[in-house]
């Protein structure tokens, strides 16, 4: 290895994936959307594609349909983990737990409860400045208190 300022460089770990081509996963993963026949817009706006033409002009992707993906994805992978055995070491991820639908009704109602009115009359007449620097002074802050060990950085997340 090459040294930088005097130092060696760490050698990197080979991967499961070395030499692979890991753009072949995205392949895989667009199979399965769409042999479990999602639609196609929902399909192709998850791979990060526009649809072209009046297909992609007049479709939309609903909250419906995402969580149809979901829980196809969801289906797909128990299926996997259950027919692995025990082979199978690293613990299964946990269903999400909340239901989609409603965490984002919750979201829309927060959102329509602020009312930023004020802000961006604030900032396309005065200046952005202010909330930048807030923003670069709450980063540091939570750095702080998680390097403090005052915050978790692993605290939301469920126990089992």
């Amino acid at each position: 290895m090459e040294k930088a300022h005097g130092a060696p460089l760490p050698e990197v770990p080979a991967t499961a994936y070395a030499g692979k081509r890991l753009y072949l996963l995205r392949h895989g993963g667009k199979e399965w959307l769409d042999e479990d026949r999602h639609s196609r817009i929902a399909v192709e706006t998850r791979m990060g594609h526009e649809v072209a033409g009046v297909e992609g002009l007049y479709s939309h992707v609903t909250l419906t349909m995402e969580q149809e993906i979901a829980d196809s994805l969801q289906t797909r992978w128990l299926r996997f983990v259950a027919g692995e055995g025990e082979h199978w070491k690293v613990p299964s991820p946990t269903a999400l737990p909340f239901n989609l639908d409603e965490w984002w009704k919750q979201q829309v109602r927060a959102a329509q409860n602020l009312d930023l009115n004020w802000f961006m009359k604030f900032i396309t007449t005065k200046s952005f400045m202010p909330f930048v620097i807030y923003r670069i002074l709450l980063g540091i802050l939570l750095f702080v208190l998680v390097g403090a060990g005052v915050l978790s950085p692993h605290a939301g997340e469920s126990g089992g």
